[in-house]
């Protein structure tokens, strides 16, 4: 018979916490209201098509699918475009009607959201139950708490931790905050009736105690038929089909106590009572509890009433239902075999719904075949009679999603096909229509509806997966509409697989540079065209690199900028290898010719590999990109430099602070460039003020150290008692500079231009005075170096211009040491009285320092004095010499080619004293000089002072009263005198003294003294 009566909660139900067994106490009574019973009604309506139309169920069989009727229900449910509720078997145990999409393919975060069932956002009384996610909050969050509890218990011990609940999070609006956690909601689902079914996993909200035992429904007082106003209690809800009494209706009292023997007992095996049989309990508890649903349609609830009113609910075991599983998901490689991927599920126990990745996560390669087998059985159920499917064509859908798409749920990258049959079914002869109860069905082909073709089953690994993919394959939906399979969380196999690693990389030790010839070179030429190569190496992988149809597997290319560090900057967006890379290890080179015209011999480059090639959204040629790029630097000398500058003289005497002096500037000049060109340069000297001294553009020749030589007059110094040190600059190619330079062995090639070296100059004392240290001859030696070249000027031209360099036909460099020496000396002293003129004879002259005994004179008379000083070197006679050319040439460093000049001060300190006591010293200038400077005499005269008013006479005469004596007079030389710049440093000055002494013939009373008139 049918029944059509069923109740609802509604209104002032605060808690409705329904779960497999033992549920709360309850404080408050819910209203009741009459609803229809069974596949619908004024709540819901049944259906028992596939969805659009086609009837794919006998109406004996639950529903496919639910809609609501007119109601709260359905005004929500249209206003987030949900209008069917689909049969959901969670966990393989719990039946319901869902919202949520169930075919595993189709499934997404937006589809499989549980916050949006209606019965999940009613407020409640409550604020502070158990477990919440988010006490004090209304709607949702009085429905959504932190874990899972062991369905059928309400204590604290059976509570499995916080985020360990059966359904996850995926809402990422209100609960954004949560997405991907795994919690419980209350409700997940209703019955065929649109009835509401509490979440057997959702925790109680107020916990019966801390322990299993802290409550008992077996020590609670049930009502007698709490449909019913009976033995005082009042009625507490209408009664359905099956609320009746034994004498009432046994048919349809009998009915419920077989459910109950089914269904509520093994369900909740705490209300099974000592010593009573199972028909007892069930008996017992059907005049005790008011059974909402048909537990054949959907998991059943009872409610039952005790004590002073409370109640509580129960969920019954869900009816049995034909289930299909993948038992078997394998994926080999179609060309040595091997198994790359391998997901099992237990093909014996249909209540194990737990799958094993024996294999997964494989490395495999762009391009490679896969084959693909998956094994489906119709599982046997312990007290269930199933039967064949009855769904046909039987076949399983297959798709596949890649990289990013990969990780989000149900995002797939080929279309969803149900084009995959069993292989038995490739030959008529063996083809089946259903799967048999127990029967295991390999699919490994698949099937071209429109042109009959049957092939293998097998997946080609698209070029453009770039890191990751997953291949799906799962038992088409059909069998679920045609109610042969009711748990579709066993219904798909999921295999994920990593891309192998495909590397291009650059080779950077083949990095060579071309001349214009395309010959290789390491010379920079300024002008000139030159081209460079480079070497792309199949690092790893052996997908093909260099396919002419297709866009997304180009040649190898390599994007390459290039400058000459100075002013040129080329790029050269893409240049491509002309040949394919198959294996690791294969190399292809690309070249370019005519890069770059750098004007300075130096070239940069740097290589990439081309962004298109990199890119894991096009060519997806390397994954590493730590050998994508590679640089190199071309660096021939381009430099100019001065070196080994000397001034002479070093040192200079004078009788002010500021003297003029005509200095010889020397120092060695380089040209060093690729092209083996001289070039026209600017050299100038500076001295310590910043003042130009000397400029001059050179024409220097290429590749050889070249000796320059300037004397330039009248150069200005400053002179102190002290001496003064004037320092010099010599700088070549000063800036603004006209020629840029480069340099293989500093990050400054213009630090060698500049050479420094300095000038002392003494300003004479008015007051003559002897050496510091008596030192008049110096000696060395030197090593000069001596370069020697022989050749010719080649002039060239072609279509990128024109120059010229020289070609040697003699190239030699040898060493000479030669010795050296200098002398500054007092040779002579003159003497001459009436003595010597009448005892020699002639003249009368005589060199005392030779023959100091004729140095006499008579009392009364006068005498001549004249001083002999000479300077001999032979630093210009005995040093090698170089000589000019263009190509031809003779260099000499050091070249000894500067003069000496030799003071001009002599200093006399005299017998006698002046008014003061101190020896009246005369300071002689202006001597008579011949010779060349390397070989100079000087002539000292005393100077001519008027005699007694009579005449002007250079004499010396003695009173006539002087006693007989000797006196003594000292003669010195100036005593800052340096000498030749060339020789090495030294500490002491060329400086020589004299003491002579005068011998007085004549009275003893008085001491030889000048008579000229002071």
């Amino acid at each position: 018979m049918k029944r059509y009566k069923v109740m609802k909660f509604v209104g002032g139900l605060a808690v409705v916490s329904l779960i497999v067994g033992f549920l709360l106490h309850q404080v408050y009574q819910p209203n009741v209201v009459e609803r229809a019973f069974a596949f619908g009604g004024d709540l819901v309506t049944a259906h028992w098509d596939d969805g659009a139309g086609k009837i794919v169920r006998d109406i004996s069989e639950p529903p496919v699918y639910l809609t609501y009727n007119n109601s709260p229900q359905k005004n929500y449910y249209d206003s987030i475009g949900i209008t069917k509720l689909y049969e959901e078997y969670h966990k393989n145990k719990f039946l319901w009607y869902s919202p949520t999409e169930q075919v595993p393919a189709l499934m997404q975060n937006s589809s499989t959201d549980h916050s949006l069932i209606y019965e999940n956002n009613l407020v409640r009384n409550g604020t502070d139950y158990a477990y919440l996610v988010r006490k004090g909050a209304t709607g949702i969050w009085q429905n959504l708490k932190l874990g899972s509890m062991d369905p059928g218990y309400q204590t604290r011990d059976h509570y499995n931790g916080d985020n360990s609940g059966t359904t996850n999070i995926v809402n990422t609006n209100k609960l954004g905050s949560y997405f991907g956690k795994n919690y419980e909601f209350r409700y997940l689902g209703v019955s065929d009736a649109g009835i509401p079914i509490s979440n057997p996993y959702f925790p109680s909200d107020v916990p019966s105690g801390d322990h299993e035992s802290d409550w008992n429904p077996l020590e609670k007082d049930w009502w007698d038929y709490p449909w019913l106003a009976n033995e005082g209690h009042p009625a507490k809800t209408t009664a359905s089909a099956w609320d009746v009494s034994p004498d009432e209706d046994p048919e349809g009292f009998e009915q419920k106590v077989q459910w109950f023997i089914k269904y509520l007992l093994p369900a909740n095996e705490n209300l099974r009572r000592s010593g009573k049989s199972e028909r007892e309990d069930a008996t017992f508890y059907a005049k005790k509890f008011s059974l909402i649903n048909s537990p054949e349609l959907s998991t059943g609830i009872v409610v039952g009433w005790h004590g002073a009113g409370y109640y509580a609910t129960f969920v019954l075991k869900s009816p049995p239902r034909n289930n299909l599983r993948v038992v078997e998901f394998k994926i080999s490689d179609k060309k040595t075999g091997k198994v790359v991927g391998l997901m099992t599920a237990d093909a014996n126990n249909n209540d194990n719904i737990l799958r094993k990745w024996e294999i997964n996560n494989q490395e495999v390669a762009v391009g490679d075949t896969l084959v693909v087998t998956a094994k489906v059985k119709n599982m046997v159920q312990a007290n269930f009679n199933g039967r064949k499917t009855k769904y046909t064509p039987v076949r399983m859908i297959q798709m596949a999603s890649f990289d990013e798409d990969s990780l989000i749920l149900g995002k797939w990258n080929t279309a969803i096909t149900e084009d995959v049959i069993p292989g038995v079914n490739a030959d008529p002869a063996t083809r089946i229509s259903g799967i048999d109860v127990g029967q295991v069905v390999t699919f490994d082909k698949t099937k071209n509806d429109s042109s009959g073709e049957i092939l293998q089953w097998e997946f080609k690994v698209p070029t453009d997966v770039k890191k990751q993919f997953v291949l799906g394959a799962e038992v088409s939906p059909g069998f679920k509409l045609y109610n042969d399979n009711i748990y579709t969380g066993d219904d798909d196999g999921r295999l994920r697989f990593k891309i192998k690693e495909e590397d291009i990389g650059l080779v950077a030790s083949s990095i060579e540079l071309l001349d214009n010839q395309g010959n290789v070179t390491d010379d920079v030429v300024p002008g000139m065209t030159h081209g460079v190569r480079i070497t792309v190496k199949k690092v790893t992988g052996n997908k093909l690199v260099g396919d002419p149809n297709d866009y997304y597997n180009p040649f190898a290319a390599v994007s390459i900028a290039l400058n000459d560090t100075g002013t040129v900057y080329i790029d050269h967006d893409k240049v491509s290898a002309t040949k394919a890379l198959t294996f690791k290890g294969d190399t292809a080179v690309i070249e370019i010719r005519d890069a770059i015209t750098p004007l300075v011999p130096s070239i940069k480059a740097d290589f990439q590999i081309h962004w298109f090639n990199a890119s894991a959204s096009f060519g997806n040629q390397s994954s590493d990109p730590s050998n994508d790029k590679a640089s190199k630097v071309w660096r021939s000398t381009n430099n100019l430099s001065v070196s080994n500058f000397t001034i002479v003289p070093t040192s200079v005497i004078g009788p002010s602070s500021t003297l003029n002096e005509t200095l010889t500037f020397e120092f060695i000049a380089s040209n060093i460039n690729p092209e083996n060109s001289d070039r026209d340069v600017e050299i100038e000297i500076r001295d310590r003020n910043g003042r130009v001294v000397k400029e001059e553009i050179v024409t220097l020749p290429a590749n050889v150290d070249y000796p320059f030589s300037w004397t330039v007059p009248n150069v200005s110094l400053s002179a102190g008692s002290n001496g003064t040190s004037n320092a010099f600059i010599v700088e070549i190619n000063p800036p603004p500079r006209r020629i840029i330079e480069t340099s293989t062995s500093t990050t400054n090639p213009y630090a060698d231009n500049i050479d420094t070296s300095a000038v002392m100059a003494y300003m004479t004392n008015s007051n003559p005075e002897t050496c510091l240290v008596v030192n008049n001859r110096n000696t060395w030696s030197e090593t000069h170096y001596i370069h020697d070249r022989e050749g010719y000027r080649y002039y060239w031209s072609n279509r990128w211009g024109s120059g010229s360099y020289c070609i040697a036909t003699y190239d030699n460099t040898w060493t000479d040491t030669r010795s050296y020496y200098e002398e500054y000396k007092i040779t002579n002293v003159m003497f001459r009285s009436k003595l010597t003129k009448d005892k020699l004879g002639g003249d009368g002259w005589v060199d005392i320092l030779a023959r100091p005994d004729q140095a006499k004179v008579k009392a009364g008379y006068g005498f001549e004095i004249k001083y002999i000083v000479k300077f001999d070197t032979n630093t210009y006679r005995n040093s090698p010499k170089g000589w000019p050319g263009d190509c031809s040439f003779r260099t000499v460093t050091r070249q000894y080619g500067g003069t000496v000049t030799a003071p001009t001060t002599l200093s006399v300190k005299m017998p006698f004293a002046d008014k003061f006591g101190n020896h009246v010293t005369y300071s002689l200038t202006s001597p008579t000089q011949s010779g060349s400077w390397d070989n100079l005499s000087q002539v000292y005269e005393m100077p001519m002072r008027n005699a007694f008013n009579l005449e002007n006479s250079r004499s010396i005469f003695v009173n006539e009263t002087a006693s007989d004596g000797s006196y003594n007079m000292v003669v010195s030389t100036y005593r800052y005198f340096y000498g030749n710049s060339y020789k090495p440093n030294q500490s002491q000055y060329l400086c020589d003294s004299r003491q002579i002494t005068i011998y007085i013939i004549g009275a003893n009373s008085d001491d030889i003294k000048s008579h000229i008139t002071q």
